[in-house]
């Protein structure tokens, strides 16, 4: 009983000071935003937006020196990360030391890991670099889309050579690179401790994103007193915040609706 009891007394603590972090957070972002507010409200932003304008401008003149600098770094990365696992591949195969095999599977899954955030990385960049010089730009002639084509292709390919490795490696791995069920098919060939780590790893990444959003739109209706961003900014953050409010909660049901199934 006293157990219980207990247990329900750190319920309830955990609740207050969940309930006491948020309302400071809220009282701080009011404090913050309100002084912003009364400090830039009706400043001249003049300044600060031909500071901004200048280095998208510097950007754009300068596509072709960043595309090329961007595309030598992801096929470096890649080569580097491809060449690197397929050695740890190779050791694992003649492997008979159980500690060092060990060693060896988490080195496989941290490239792998490493290579897919950088690329991830580099397609922002690459996919922000050529909307930018669509926009602000001149016409866009065939060079401009070229850069941008090559260093898209680059992915996709050392994609399939490094999941041919890792198959090579684990055999009871399923799906094929570029099909719509590959990530379904990877998940379900994964033993119970990947699917553990992914699922934390997928956890940890919903809390961030919703912090990020969140914060995406407070800075977007923040920097609106600066630069004409117009409303279109604050409504595409709203969107994207309230997407991925509606896809958790989707997925939250779903899952209890399968537990009590």
């Amino acid at each position: 009983m006293n157990i219980w009891r207990r247990k329900g007394n750190e319920q309830e603590e955990e609740r207050k000071k969940g309930f006491l972090s948020m309302g400071g957070k809220i009282l701080l972002g009011a404090v913050i935003g309100g002084i912003i507010g009364y400090m830039f409200g009706d400043s001249d932003s003049t300044a600060v937006e031909e500071t901004a304008n200048y280095f998208l401008d510097m950007t754009v003149n300068a596509y072709r020196p960043v595309m090329i600098i961007v595309t030598l770094c992801m096929l470096l990365l890649n080569l580097l990360c491809f060449f690197k696992l397929r050695s740890c591949v190779l050791q694992a195969e003649g492997c008979k030391d159980e500690e060092k095999s060990d060693l060896l599977d988490d080195k496989i899954d941290l490239i792998s890991t490493l290579c897919l955030s950088g690329n991830g990385v580099f397609y922002i960049l690459l996919f922000f670099t050529y909307a930018l010089s669509y926009i602000r730009g001149d016409e866009t002639d065939i060079m401009k889309v070229f850069l941008f084509i090559v260093p898209v292709l680059i992915y996709p390919t050392f994609n399939i050579l490094i999941i041919n490795l890792l198959k090579r490696h684990d055999p009871s791995k399923k799906g094929v690179p570029g099909s719509v069920c590959f990530q379904k098919d990877w998940m379900e060939s994964c033993d119970e401790a990947e699917k553990m780590r992914t699922f934390r790893t997928s956890y940890q990444t919903n809390i961030a994103s919703c912090y990020i959003i969140s914060i995406g739109f407070c800075a977007t209706a923040i920097l609106a007193l600066f630069f004409p961003v117009g409303v279109f900014a604050l409504f595409i953050t709203a969107l994207m915040w309230l997407a991925q409010t509606i896809i958790t909660a989707y997925y939250d049901i779903k899952s209890k609706k399968e537990k009590m199934m």
